[in-house]
């Protein structure tokens, strides 16, 4: 086996560091939560006099400048989640999410501005010995994992079948949303009408997933903010939000695709730990019997 590359060596690295500054976050977050919350109460007391008008345009303006360059999107994780404690102050849960479903749509021109900008390098993209600065390795090794375990299920396949996957896509939780948005525009090669579909169908089936999510967020800010005693109390408290059917109904979507969808993933993972043990496995065959078969030299005639 070869040693990693100097590349290599600092793609994990950065990674390593990462993982450092997320832990000492939630250190902080651990040893600050009195402050956490009576900065959380600070901003929900503030939007209260924002117009929603201005709201919406300056959350479209920031995810279409966000998510046309990735480098920017990583640089707004919370970005997306303060807004949606925004609506689910200013609408309830439940209109909040729908609200939320309809601003999605701007994704459709998003997927234009990302096929025309990046599908001409995206084989470089996907290339891990080619060295791009400006993209983030993770963003790149997980881009490219998705290429190889996702591109038999869409490329060249019947057009409701790349609809219907863009569908179960948006229904899946623990999903990276953008990574398949870019995907889908630069990879999979479907025609802009299939995406626009899919993906409006989609936004309606996902709609129970949203709500979860409305609930959660809410009920976690909610939590930070009262400064709750029992850290249970947050589990106990978001259950109580969901009715007998909004449990049903995010079970046999978001529940079904998201076994679904990371069924394939934890495949591939088996997938390739096997193709990569067996090769190893048949080298060391090799070289046994390379070692027990007699030499040229020692050859009687």
């Amino acid at each position: 086996m070869e040693p990693p590359s100097a590349d290599a060596k600092d793609g994990r690295m950065k990674e390593a560091l990462k993982l450092l500054a997320l832990l000492g976050v939630l250190t902080a977050f651990y040893f600050t939560g009195d402050a956490l919350g009576a900065q959380i109460k600070k901003v929900r007391d503030a939007w209260e006099s924002w117009n929603p008008v201005f709201a919406f345009l300056l959350y479209l303006t920031i995810q279409f400048v966000r998510r046309s360059i990735p480098p920017l999107y990583m640089f707004f994780g919370p970005f997306g989640t303060v807004f949606l404690l925004f609506l689910s102050d200013t609408y309830g849960a439940s209109k909040g999410a729908i609200v939320s479903q309809a601003l999605k749509l701007h994704d459709v021109a998003i997927f234009l501005i990302i096929r025309h900008l990046y599908s001409s390098g995206i084989d470089s993209l996907c290339d891990p010995d080619y060295q791009i600065w400006w993209l983030s390795s993770s963003f790149r090794s997980a881009l490219i994992g998705f290429d190889k375990t996702w591109r038999s299920y869409v490329f060249e396949k019947p057009t409701y079948q790349q609809a219907a996957v863009i569908c179960v896509f948006s229904m899946t939780y623990f999903f990276n949303d953008y990574l398949c948005l870019f995907w889908f525009a630069t990879r999979s090669k479907i025609s802009f009408r299939t995406y626009a579909v899919g993906f409006t169908l989609g936004l309606l089936l996902e709609y129970p997933k949203t709500l979860m999510k409305f609930k959660i967020y809410t009920s976690a800010a909610d939590t930070a903010q009262d400064k709750s005693d029992s850290p249970l109390s947050f589990f106990s408290d978001t259950l109580d939000l969901f009715s007998p059917g909004e449990a049903v109904l995010i079970l046999l979507t978001t529940g079904i695709a998201t076994c679904c969808v990371h069924g394939v993933h934890i495949k591939a993972v088996f997938t390739a730990l096997l193709a990569y043990a067996r090769p190893t496995k048949a080298a060391a065959e090799d070289d046994d019997v390379e070692r027990l078969a007699p030499s040229s030299a020692i050859i009687p005639k």
